[in-house]
């Protein structure tokens, strides 16, 4: 629906284009929640060491 507001796609057809972004964004989201869900099961110490590695990384 965003392609065709955006006047790139005419019609309701849906696309190997719009398919293909659906599932780039779908495995995204699994990640998303995968992460959210391990950070919610993370202790107080696995979280600092994850917010010490973060800054290190930076």
């Amino acid at each position: 629906m965003l392609r065709q507001a955006s006047d790139e796609t005419v019609g309701n057809e849906i696309d190997a284009v719009s398919i293909s972004a659906g599932i780039v964004l779908s495995r995204w989201f699994g990640f998303e929640a995968r992460r959210v869900y391990q950070a919610l099961e993370d202790s107080k110490e696995d979280r600092e060491q994850r917010q010490l590695v973060g800054k290190i990384k930076q």
